[in-house]
């Protein structure tokens, strides 16, 4: 299904392009393209992630920026300028709550399509949390590892557990909120991420040639003008 839905997309944006060039081109009317109609890019995804994903965070605060450019299309708002940073300031303020109040409760992960792990352990949640405001943390795990959760806010951390005894089937909730989170894991662990982002990504460069009853580590990302990068060294 997400496959299916990917592949609409892109035909949706292919065809949008196509529209596009004919436009510029003076082949078609002008006139089915309204004033800031690429703001739907923004808008229309963020939309739907306020009723499907369970993190709502990176949706609402992309409606929000999308809406603010449609209208500045046909408004002037930057005239209000002065107030977009503490504007700003604030959105990260309510993500930090946000993170804080829901980092005790239990965040299940579902694994999804035929992704192939040892489903013969439980999947372990752990209710520890690193968080870097505005700074930049490290952290290094050489005992045991049962996952946790990483917060980044206008900051980065650093997570190495090539060194640590891995709890299989352990689960790694990121927040990366202007701000960037590194994972670095074994070659002989497999990880398995779910990503929700908005201006900003998931990069996972992890080993993926691994045998069935290899370790696994889910990981549950969310940017937000910020990103997720996961390497095995």
């Amino acid at each position: 299904m997400n496959k299916t839905k990917g592949i609409l997309w892109g035909f949706v944006i292919i065809a949008l392009g196509l529209l596009w060039g004919l436009k510029e081109a003076n082949i078609i009317d002008r006139t089915i393209f309204f004033d800031g109609w690429w703001t739907l890019f923004i808008i229309v995804p963020c939309f739907i992630g306020l009723f499907k994903d369970k993190n709502k965070t990176f949706s609402a605060v992309g409606l929000v920026v999308g809406v603010l450019l449609l209208i500045n299309c046909y408004y002037d708002i930057w005239m209000y300028k002065a107030f977009i940073l503490p504007a700003v300031v604030v959105l990260v303020g309510v993500s930090v709550v946000i993170n804080n109040l829901t980092s005790d409760k239990e965040q299940e992960y579902i694994p999804q399509g035929n992704t192939v792990y040892d489903a013969s352990a439980p999947v372990t949640q752990s209710n520890a949390v690193y968080n870097a405001l505005f700074a930049g943390e490290n952290y290094r795990f050489d005992n045991g590892f049962a996952g946790g959760r990483f917060c980044a806010t206008f900051g980065g951390i650093k997570v190495d557990v090539r060194n640590a005894d891995i709890v299989n089937n352990c689960v790694v909730n990121v927040n990366a909120v202007f701000g960037g989170v590194d994972i670095y894991v074994p070659q002989d662990v497999r990880v398995i991420v779910k990503s929700n982002s908005a201006f900003g990504g998931t990069s996972d460069k992890s080993n993926k040639n691994l045998p069935p009853d290899a370790k696994t580590i889910f990981i549950n990302a969310t940017n937000i003008f910020g990103g997720t990068d996961i390497k095995s060294v």
